[in-house]
Parts: structure tokens; sequence; C-alpha cells
């Protein structure tokens, strides 16, 4: 059976898995028109919708577009012309009526054109979403009988809001509520670029507070709410209002020049995988490096099993390795997942899997049950575990000694601590000496990918005896997660001792709270500065940064603790046979400084010197001996063995 029927039988369950009165209400990629056909109100009744009435599609602002489209070949193309505002000047409007739904979601795709003017001293404009009766708006009181409206603006600089209509909003124009990445920074709208806004929204029942509204950007939750009231009369969810043009109402929000957006792939739905469908994510690997031994661990490329069919597929085996997005994997290789589903281009891409560089250990046989000791050689810092997904540590140090009654695996991994410092130790422009620590500009932002310490950062004081507080705040500047105290004696540079642990988040640094003024550099600003993989330090608002700011902090220190990629596998054997045992006429100087090679081994491996060997399989059993300088295991399967030569244990990969 080919991909596409697989995907088509996919979607078949999905939508019989959908609730029984779900259905799709309707669709366009305006793929039925020619290039620059103007596209008036009888053209979306053609695509099947129901316009009540329009306003700027029959006034030669709406063509059909072939040089940029999402899906197909075709999308619609809306003008913005010079100095127009409202929707009788610039862009379009027009309610696309549906029979009333308690919960209706929607999507579309946009992108806004390279030389897209967002506006003049008042920069903002709407787009598109959902309503219901008169889709309240413009100023209007929402009186629970005319309606609400849920459409989307750009703000300045393109900053994307919810522009929200409801019988509650807290001002005579609509309610502006921020659209947030996972991180919590704010979304923005970028020129010559897609995306795909989706909504959801649910109606109150009655004149309860029970109505609820979600977004999604490029299939990413933008933004989640409960608890509103839209109507009290009845009313439910009855058309997409799509609804864009610059404003507000005055000259100060008109584009300097003639600008488009371009919209593609319209589907309103009550059955969420008809909006979804259309997302076509990228597929994204995880920062997984190497096949650590005796461990399975999973490869994640983020995409939603109901929304895709994802076939993996590994280098020298025959036929699919894997379906769905998530893979587990036990030994080295290239993995390739291969993505598709009825609305989206195949794709496939790869990540090779390396062989684990592990620790160099040293094994130990015992003649029979007792205390065995496994080592490590090398002069770190060294955690003993007694399985490979053990979380309580045994021992640590390079020695490891046990009580064993049959041969035992332990487990070692290495734990040492890096130590950075980031940015300038000195103030070399000009300064302010300032008490005001409340302002915005006056933070910084750090964002850590991985735990850190901060173990301490400079400030420069103006006063003796000065009291600094240093605080750590959250990425929403209100909640406060650390805060440290510390008297500078002398004016000038002053060190101050943090020892914060930090895990992964962004976190805003201030001095609110010191009793006198300090030094607040604004020349020299080199942000964002970085340790690639571990953090980032910037200014905490543009204007920071575009002007050269540098602000309050100096010679940032931390520490990040970090252990070796994977456990090392060490054996304790007992071995009533092995040569220390038994009397032997083997020089044991012989098997002293012994080297292996190559390593990993397709199955034949050279030894330096002539020498007793032994082979081991990952479970203890040993597979093999012999003497001299050759060691053949191309019969055996392909995995972990260990070699012992004398007194060493050595870890072999046979591939």
């Amino acid at each position: 059976m080919n991909k596409w029927k697989l995907t088509g039988l996919l979607a078949s369950f999905l939508l019989l898995a959908s609730p029984i009165n779900a259905q799709l209400i309707d669709k366009t990629g305006f793929e039925n028109f020619t290039d620059e056909h103007e596209f008036v109100k009888n053209d979306w009744t053609k695509e099947g919708f129901n316009p009540l009435w329009v306003d700027g599609f029959d006034q030669k602002r709406c063509f059909i577009d072939d040089a940029f489209a999402k899906n197909g070949l075709k999308s619609l193309r809306v003008k913005y012309p010079t100095g127009g505002v409202g929707p009788s000047e610039t862009g379009a409007q027009v309610p696309l009526n549906f029979s009333p739904k308690d919960e209706v979601y929607v999507s579309y795709w946009l992108r806004f054109s390279d030389d897209f003017d967002w506006g003049g001293t008042n920069e903002g404009g709407k787009l598109p979403g959902l309503g219901s009766g008169d889709n309240c708006s413009g100023g209007a009181s929402c009186n629970g009988t005319n309606g609400f409206s849920s459409r989307l603006m750009w703000r300045t600089g393109g900053k994307a809001v919810l522009y929200f209509y409801h019988m509650d909003k807290p001002a005579t124009y609509g309610e502006d509520i921020d659209l947030l990445n996972a991180d919590k920074s704010p979304i923005v709208f970028e020129k010559g670029k897609w995306y795909q806004v989706a909504q959801r929204v649910k109606i109150n029942t009655g004149n309860n507070y029970n109505a609820e509204v979600d977004v999604w950007i490029n299939g990413e939750k933008a933004l989640s709410l409960t608890g509103y009231r839209l109507v009290n009369n009845g009313d439910k969810i009855d058309n997409f209002y799509f609804s864009t043009f610059h404003g507000g109402s005055g000259v100060e929000w008109a584009p300097g020049n003639d600008c488009h957006i371009w919209y593609d792939d319209i589907v309103v739905s009550t059955n969420p995988s008809d909006v979804f469908a259309t997302i076509c994510k990228k597929i994204t690997f995880p920062n997984l490096k190497a096949a650590c031994p005796g461990l399975t661990q999973t490869i994640d490329i983020g995409l939603n099993d109901q929304d895709y069919t994802v076939n993996w597929y590994k280098r020298g085996q025959q036929g699919i390795y894997s379906i769905g997005s998530k893979v587990n994997i036990q030994e080295s290789g290239l993995y390739t997942a291969e993505r598709y589903n009825e609305s989206c281009v195949p794709i496939m891409d790869s990540i090779y899997i390396l062989p684990a560089q592990l620790l160099s250990v040293v094994s130990d046989t015992i003649c029979k049950a007792g205390n065995a000791t496994v080592s490590v050689n090398g002069s770190q810092s060294y955690n003993w575990y007694t399985s490979v997904l053990a979380t309580t540590v045994s021992a640590t140090g390079k020695n490891y000694q046990a009580n064993i009654t049959k041969n035992t695996t332990f487990w070692v991994e290495e734990n040492k601590q890096q130590q950075y410092k980031l940015g300038r130790s000195n103030q070399t422009g000009i300064t302010w000496n300032t008490s005001n620590f409340d302002a915005a500009d006056k933070r910084h932002v750090l964002t850590n990918s991985i735990a850190v310490k901060i173990d301490a950062v400079t400030i420069n004081s103006t006063n003796v005896n000065n009291v600094i507080n240093l605080r750590i705040l959250a990425a929403d500047e209100v909640t406060v997660l650390h805060e440290v105290k510390y008297t500078v004696v002398n004016a000038g540079m002053n060190r101050i001792p943090l020892g914060i642990d930090l895990t992964p988040g962004t976190y805003k640094f201030d001095l609110v709270g010191s009793s006198k003024s300090v030094h607040y550099e604004t020349e020299n600003s080199n942000y964002p500065i970085s340790i690639p993989n571990v953090l980032k330090i910037d200014c905490n608002v543009d204007y920071q940064c575009t002007s050269g700011w540098h602000g309050f902090f100096y010679d940032w220190e931390f520490s990040v603790n970090t252990i070796s990629e994977c456990r090392t596998p060490a054996e304790a054997i007992i071995d009533s046979n092995h040569k220390d045992c038994v009397l032997t006429s083997i020089d044991q100087n012989a098997t002293k400084s012994i080297d292996i090679y190559p390593n990993p081994t397709n199955g034949y491996l050279q030894l330096t010197k002539s020498t007793v060997w032994e082979v081991y399989n990952s479970q203890g059993v040993k597979v093999k001996e012999g003497t001299g300088t050759q060691v053949d295991i191309s019969a055996s399967p392909k995995g972990m063995y260990f070699l012992k030569t004398g007194d060493t244990t050595t870890p072999i990969y046979h591939h």
C-alpha cells in the first residue's frame, strides 16, 4: 500500500474518530481563479461561503495572485493603499456567514509584503477572526445582543495581539491581549514570511462567564482564554469575519506606501483536524548525539501522530524501521524520518547517532564471590551506579569496591564543573549616576538552555557603604525569584557574590531596593553576549541596545556541572578458571602496554603484543578466548563486547 493511500486512511480514521456532529463548514485555497482576477463578493459565493456584505472586495483592492502561495499555486492579495485608513479606504471586510455553532475553529495563512508599512505615528491594523451577530466592534458597547468579535491585530513593529470585543471589555475599544511564544516572549510578525493563524471560540451559555478563546500561530499555542461573556441572548458563533485594514480611524494610522498582505488556505470547521492538517511542521531532531550502551534512547521529532504519518528508516536495514513521531534506538547509525500527510509535501531528514565516547575503565575478575574493585583511568570526579538507569549514586571517585555473588556490571560517569566569565570587567564609557532602578531599561535578561549557577557579578557603586539589593525576576518582571543584599564598603567596582542555581529559563536582573546610586554605563554595549549552548545575556528592551547602553552589570561569572554523555559499563566477574586463580606459564608482564585496533571493528581486532585474551558479551558471558595477536569475533552478533587482556578490560564495538 503506498503512502498516499495510507494517509487517506489516516485522514478517514481521524474524521471517524471526531465528534459525530463535527463538520467542515467551508474552505478555499483560491485555486479556482486565474492570476490577477479581481476577487469580488460573488467569488466568495462560488467558493461555497455566504458573504453578507463586502467592503473593499468591490474597490479594486483584492486580486488572485500566483506570485506567492502557501500551498498550491494561488493566493488572495489584499492591497493597503498609501494614506488609506479604515475598511472604506484600505484592506477589505466581509462577514462570511454560516449556521450558528457553539464551537468553531478557523485557520488561515498570511504573508506581509516585504515593504509592508505597519502604519504612521500609530502602528496597527486589523486581521480576520470569528464573530457573531453584528460583530460588536468599532468602539461599540457589547451589550450581549449585538454579538462579539475576536479578530487579531498587528501593533507596533508587527507585534501580534488578539483584538477582543466582549461584554466585559475594560475600555471603549476592543481589548488587546498579547500573543506569546512558548517562552512567553511576544509574537512579532515578520515581513515576507508566511504565518498560520488558527483560532477556536466556544460560546458562553446564558449570561455565564464560560466562553473560551484559543489562538495558535504556526501550530503553537499563543493564547488560551477562559471565563468570558460574549453574548447573553442565546446567539452563537455564526461568521468568519474577514476584516483587515490599517487603523484606527485617523490619518496617523495610514501607511506611507502601497503595501499588501497575501491570504491563503482559509478553513472554517467544527473539527480541529480540518484546521491543523494544513500545518506542515518541519522535522526537528533533539540534541541526541551518541548511542549509550545498555540504554534505550528516544528520538522525538515533535510531530502529532494524529496529524502526520512518520516512517523511520535505518541505514543497513531493509523496510520501515519504526512508525510514529518517536523512535527508540539502542545502537549508533543513520536514522531517517519521512513525514507526510494529505496537505503537506513529503519530506525526509536524517540524524546520525555516533558510537558513544566512553571512559577508559578497568574491570575486575575475582576467583570466588567477594569484593571486586572496578576503576576509571582518569583524574576527574566520577559517580558510580548499580545500573545504567539508576538515579542514586552508589559511590564517588575513580575506584568502586563492591561485594558480588555473581557477574555484575557497574556504571560510571564523569562529573565535573566548568567555570565561565562573560562580559567586560570595567567601565569604559559615559555613565549615569542613577538611583532609578525601576525602569524596564535598567534590567538585563538572561536566558539559559541548561542549568547553571551564577557565582558572582560586578557593579560600579558611586558611594561607600551602599547596600546593593540585586534581584532576579521571572520573565514576567513581576515575580521575584531571588534577592541578594550586599553592602559595598568602597566606591567603584565591587564584586557581588551570588551562588544561585538557575534552572533553564529566562530571568531578569535589576538593582531595585539598593540604597544609593550605581553607575549605569550608557556606551559600549556589545549585547547579546553568550556562552554557546549554555546561556545568553541581552538587553531587556530594544532601545537599550539601539542606544548602546551597557547597563549596571560587569564580569558575570557562572559555573556549570557537566557529566559525560554516556555512562560506561565496568565488569566485575567471578571466574575460578582465570589465569590469576590457577598456575600459568604466561608472563604477567606480557599483557602490559597492549594497544587494540581498530575499535569500533567489523569483527577483526589486532593486538600489538601476543597475549592471552578473552572476549565477554555485555551480559558478562565469555564468548571467545585465545592466545596471540589477532582476535576474530566476526561471527558474533553485532553489539558491545569486552576484551580482557591481563588486568585490563576494553569495551569493543562490533558493527
